[in-house]
Parts: structure tokens; sequence; C-alpha cells
């Protein structure tokens, strides 16, 4: 994936939730609807939900 003009890799192994007031400062960058449907999908893949 490329966030913010680099080269940048998603660990889908290790991927957490926070809360959102432990979130401060700037929004880095947004995925595209693209990217995001290729993380989901890479997901639903590591969690056996596709095959």
């Amino acid at each position: 994936m490329i966030i913010t003009g680099r080269s940048t890799r998603i660990l889908i192994d290790q991927i957490r939730t926070i809360d959102s007031s432990y979130v401060t400062g700037e929004l880095v960058d947004y995925l595209s609807r693209d990217d995001m449907a290729q993380v989901e999908h890479i997901l639903s893949r590591y969690l056996g939900l596709l095959h």
C-alpha cells in the first residue's frame, strides 16, 4: 500500500483495536475504497473466512 506517498506494509496478524480517546493529533491518511477492499479481502483469507 502507498500511504502519504510511502510504500507501507499492513500487518494483518497485528491488527489491534484502541479507544479513540487515545488517538491524538492529525490523521496520517485514509485508505481508498479499493485499498480498504483489498485489506478486507486479505484479512478474510487470514481469518479463514475465504478460501
